[in-house]
């Protein structure tokens, strides 16, 4: 359960001139029509990708001024929505998918908070599997402008001077963790005292252990047909968790580390194995490991029950509220456009939707190609699907206590299902 969504604090909070899927290209209106200054806010770890577009859109509308917002990951939900009570938010809006996080696009739309966008040109391109996350009762409210996986990262020449094989089952995973601890090395790096690592971590293991398995098993929740307490999958990905640590798998210490710490060890060498998910790429890349390195899926317990988790990430909207609502929607449209999600994706080492749709993916992602094609093993992760903010919630505040042993899988789960689907 992505609750972190691959957003981070590995970011300054800044604000500088600086969300759906459109397969078809729109236009942008001509220069000389559009004018005055937009006001844009996007979680930080997306800057790099958001500034290209907003340079491009300025290049092209000289007379525009996009002022942007962003603001890390755990303070971004907080900061906007006060901005939006204020009366004083931003023009357009990162939008989650889903119910799990404020701001999620179900709840924006469910409260009017956002525009409906379906007479915007690229609405009725978008992708039969996309268009339920950006719609709500059959109306268009966001634009997807990338998806992404998460993964293991693999440093394949320690590897190889340890004479070990990148794990394709968790007991292989489990077992080469003490060869290579022995070897004065980390095992796998995580950020365990930052609260949306350990969420993405629990996605990839739901993956293998919940949704792929079960698809339907979050409808079923929805239902009260099922309960977190009762799901052998939910018990398993959580004792995943407790298992790595045992086995040695994190480093001493690991409930205080945080994702800058946990990215500079496997960057460096230290930690030959780093779950991710794909927008942490960036901050991999600019630490400049001196190693190969590549990627394999988070194991299951074998082939079989090894899946990868899809997320449908960045949705943008428009606030229903907007001082300059025709300038946000030709942003929307720029946006939209295939050379710039392109664009866009290629600098935050994600996918773009029609990609995505296409089965064409980029090269580092070879490895992973036959999870990620139609009939693949793969599946959209569980938050999308959350009816309130409240499951994310508890999980980013009990996750950590799983290191500590301040607290149980049991109790993890019964205060699930104690506050699922509530305020």
């Amino acid at each position: 359960m992505a609750a972190g969504c691959g957003s981070s604090d590995n970011d300054a909070e800044s604000t500088a001139a600086t969300g759906g899927a459109a397969t078809a290209a729109s236009t942008t209106p001509p220069e000389s029509s559009l004018s005055g200054t937009l006001k844009v806010a996007f979680p930080a770890t997306a800057q790099p990708g958001w500034q290209r577009i907003i340079d491009d859109f300025e290049a092209a509308n000289p007379d525009v001024k996009v002022n942007a917002t962003f603001a890390p990951f755990a303070s971004f939900f907080q900061l906007v929505s006060t901005q939006l009570q204020s009366g004083a938010g931003p023009d357009v809006i990162y939008t989650p998918p889903g119910a799990s996080l404020p701001l999620s696009i179900q709840n924006m739309a469910a409260d009017g908070r956002i525009q409906v966008l379906d007479d915007r040109p690229w609405a009725q391109d978008v992708p039969d599997e996309l268009k339920d996350l950006v719609s709500r009762d059959g109306k268009v409210y966001g634009l997807v402008n990338g998806v992404f996986t998460g993964f293991l990262l693999t440093n394949d020449e320690k590897f190889a001077e340890l004479g070990l094989e990148p794990p394709t089952t968790m007991d292989e995973l489990l077992g080469m963790c003490k060869t290579i601890a022995d070897a004065g090395l980390i095992p796998v790096a995580i950020g365990g005292g930052f609260p949306p690592d350990l969420s993405n971590l629990l996605s990839l293991l739901t993956a293998n252990y919940v949704d792929g398995p079960d698809p339907e098993w979050i409808q079923r929740r929805n239902r009260d047909e099922v309960t977190f307490s009762d799901s052998e999958g939910w018990r398993t990905a959580l004792q995943r968790i407790v298992d790595l640590k045992e086995n040695g798998c994190f480093e001493r210490g690991v409930s205080g580390a945080s994702r800058e710490a946990a990215t500079a060890a496997f960057a460096s060498g230290k930690a030959l194995m780093y779950p991710v998910l794909q927008p942490q790429l960036p901050a991999v890349v600019a630490a400049d490991p001196k190693f190969e390195w590549s990627v394999v899926p988070l194991p299951g317990d074998g082939p079989d029950t090894t899946y990868l988790a899809i997320t449908v990430d960045p949705i943008i909207s428009i606030n229903s509220k907007s001082e300059n609502p025709e300038l946000a929607e030709a942003f929307l449209d720029f946006v939209a456009t295939p050379e710039q999600s392109r664009i866009y994706n290629e600098v935050q080492h994600t996918i773009a939707p029609a990609d995505f749709v296409e089965n064409t993916f980029p090269e580092l992602l070879a490895p992973l190609a036959e999870y990620l094609q139609p009939g693949g093993h793969n599946v959209i992760t569980e938050p999308t699907f959350w009816k309130t903010p409240s499951t994310n919630g508890v999980l980013s505040t009990n996750l950590a206590g799983l290191l500590t042993g301040q607290k149980t899988v049991d109790e993890i789960l019964a205060e699930l299902d104690k506050t699922y689907g509530k305020q």
